[in-house]
């Protein structure tokens, strides 16, 4: 199939999506990537001249929803649920992101096809700069963007410091608003302002990284460097690093307290202690090794019979005493019976699956298909009614995109699916 593949919001966001491309690429589908970010075509550059992707967007009128089979919206903005036609555009919603990063999250859209390696390393593209750094340099990144400043801990100096008596040169990271107002960055090795591609070889140059969580500390992941992130207000299962080498550190929770920056009391950072960084970094400059191969599946051309064959041992498994037709309604109706909004996403997620798996369908397929198409506008609009009802504005507009696609199965219920955009769209 040919899949254009969404990644969006942050630069940490974007890097988070990789991993979903290489799975797709594994699996013989021709991948082009959107990178609908603030950072543009800044972020884009750290994609070029990758072998999953075929061709790079950052603007969405660059391309045409109807010369791709299918879509995949990675955690984020969502444009592509708002552009293809519900039943070929899977997402990932903050659901899926219980117990799991963004990474495996993103990845599960492909698993859903048909991947079943495991979760492949970020990718980064970097520039052939080299900055001649001495053996066991360290880089940290102490800030990170204006708007979530309660994101940054307050001791990095000490263990910068602490560093540097050890003996290991310290380079600091980030852009101007990075710096600090008493200017402790210059005891240091200061790289402020680097074009991404820099940054990117500059990690892959360094012995190890430290940071708070932002994009850098993903960009580290994806250059395979061990260290420390730290997490406080920020979730470090939602958002930690897809690395086996690069770890999380969690400031305590007290009660009332939530890893979730629009919660109430989101837990401070400030808690995480310096000896409880410092230990870890111990740990992990004993014996600082990068991150391991991944376990990954051997490439293949897609083949339309393997995905059919794929999708027939899904749900049939599961059904063994139903028709290929009743064991695919009975697949996607049985999440539903949760009635939670969760239940109402993974009715849709699996309807779209078996959507991808029988592209491009033929008279045989579409009437499989056709039961199905109900069963998933009730569910976008049971699910668009369950965000509508969540406090924060970011659930009213994805309230609005259920409701969209919902009106893409042109079935009856059309007219409230049309009542629920317009209430979703007022200020």
């Amino acid at each position: 199939m040919r899949i254009l593949v969404e990644v969006s919001q942050g630069l940490g966001d974007c890097i988070q999506g990789t991993p979903l491309c290489e799975a797709l690429r594994l699996l013989g589908h021709d991948v082009d990537l959107f990178v609908f970010s603030n950072a543009g075509k800044a972020a884009a550059k750290l994609f070029d001249d990758w072998p999953a992707v075929t061709r790079i967007f950052t603007n969405r009128k660059e391309f045409d929803e109807r010369d791709y089979d299918f879509a995949c919206s990675c955690y984020g903005r969502r444009e592509l649920v708002r552009r293809f036609p519900a039943g070929r555009c899977l997402k990932v919603e903050p659901f899926d992101m219980a117990g799991q990063n963004a990474a495996e999250a993103n990845c599960q859209m492909a698993r859903r096809l048909g991947y079943y390696g495991e979760t492949p390393r970020s990718h980064i593209t970097a520039s052939k700069r080299d900055f001649v750094l001495k053996s066991g340099s360290i880089v940290v990144h102490a800030g990170c963007k204006q708007e979530f400043a309660f994101k940054r801990w307050p001791r990095w100096p000490e263990v910068c410091r602490a560093l540097k008596q050890r003996g290991h040169d310290v380079i600091i990271v980030g852009t101007d608003t990075d710096r600090s107002a008493d200017g402790w960055e210059r005891e240091f090795i200061e790289h402020f302002n680097l074009p991404l591609t820099d940054l990117a070889a500059l990690l892959q140059q360094a012995m190890a990284y430290c940071g708070n969580d932002s994009g850098v500390g993903h960009m580290a992941a994806a250059a395979g460097l061990p260290g420390v992130v730290l997490y406080g207000p920020s979730s470090p299962i939602s958002f930690g690093p897809n690395s086996r080498v690069l770890k999380a550190i969690a400031a305590r929770r007290e009660e009332g307290e939530e890893h979730d920056i629009h919660a109430s009391r989101p837990v401070p950072i400030e808690r995480i202690t310096l000896d409880e960084v410092m230990a870890q970094l111990e740990q992990v400059l004993k014996e600082p090794r990068r991150d391991p191969p991944r376990r990954l599946i051997t490439q293949r051309g897609d083949s339309r019979d393997a995905r059919r064959e794929f999708l027939i041992s899904t749900v049939l498994e599961k059904y063994p005493r139903s028709s290929m037709g009743e064991a695919m309604v009975l697949y996607a109706q049985a999440p539903m019976d949760q009635n939670t909004p969760a239940g109402f996403s993974e009715a849709i997620a699996r309807v779209n699956a078996m959507h991808g798996l029988l592209w491009p369908i033929d008279k045989r397929d579409a009437r499989l298909f056709k039961p199905l198409r109900e069963i998933a506008a009730r569910a976008e609009l049971a699910l668009s009614r369950a965000k509508w009802s969540l406090p924060q504005k970011k659930f009213r507009l994805a309230a609005s995109d259920h409701a969209k696609q919902s009106l893409r199965y042109q079935f009856s219920i059309g007219a409230l699916a049309t009542r629920l955009i317009t209430r979703a769209l007022k200020p």
